[in-house]
């Protein structure tokens, strides 16, 4: 559930950031249905790409906590004041996992299906005028890599204070013991980082490396539509 709780925000900021690029690259260049057509497949690529990188970092999750529960999952065990105020215990440990296992393979499965699907067709609308945008097609990496930066960053930032919890409250304070009720989850951040981490490096990577379009890269859209 980590993933899925930061990458809501941060799609938003892609989003903006996909926009102002639109903004700034859209004028001179033709728009037409295939280049909305050509926006919208790209926008489900990369949202069916980070779904199913979510569903992964779901399924590091799971893993992590086959080496020990706690280090995945909390389950409240409510005391008796508890009780009295009407307090229940949370979901089992297996209950948890089982309902993790569930959301991963439905994240990973639905965003293959709408990646690829949305893939081809964006494959297909490059031949046609209008479909080979420079803003959809270098836009598309940026929220990849907005994303992907954003969810690596926050899940390292978790991971640090959960170091810090771990040392302070078991080492220091507890000499060595878990206090009870204690609740020092970290497989969650975990995952989200070794998903969205190498997501992000080759992402960056690739708009460092993209060849500008009079050397070789993509063709600018006015030559697509040159007496047309």
């Amino acid at each position: 559930m980590f993933a899925l709780a930061i990458l809501g925000p941060s799609l938003v900021v892609a989003a903006l950031v996909w926009a102002l690029i639109g903004f700034r690259r859209r004028r001179g260049e033709v728009f037409n249905r295939v280049t909305a057509t050509a926006f919208y497949a790209r926008v489900m690529v990369v949202a069916g790409s980070v779904a199913a990188f979510a569903g992964i970092a779901v399924l590091f999750k799971l893993g992590i906590s086959m080496v020990s529960p706690a280090y995945s999952y909390y389950q409240f065990v409510p005391t008796e004041f508890d009780l009295e105020m009407g307090r229940v215990a949370g979901p089992s440990i297996p209950t948890q996992q089982a309902q993790d296992l569930t959301l991963a393979v439905s994240l990973v499965g639905v965003g293959i299906l709408v990646a690829v699907g949305h893939e081809f067709l964006a494959r297909h609308l490059k031949h046609r005028p209008g479909g080979l945008a420079t803003w959809i097609e270098r836009g598309s990496v940026v929220v990849l890599t907005v994303v992907s930066g954003v969810a690596a960053l926050v899940s390292v930032a978790v991971l640090l204070l959960s170091a810090v919890a771990v040392f302070y409250i078991v080492q220091m304070v507890n000499f060595g013991n878990v206090p009870e009720g204690a609740n020092l989850t970290f497989g969650g951040a975990l995952g989200t980082m070794l998903v969205f981490s190498p997501v992000f490096l080759m992402s960056i990577s690739r708009l460092l490396l993209w060849p500008h379009p009079r050397q070789g890269g993509l063709i600018p859209p006015r030559a697509l539509t040159s007496g047309v």
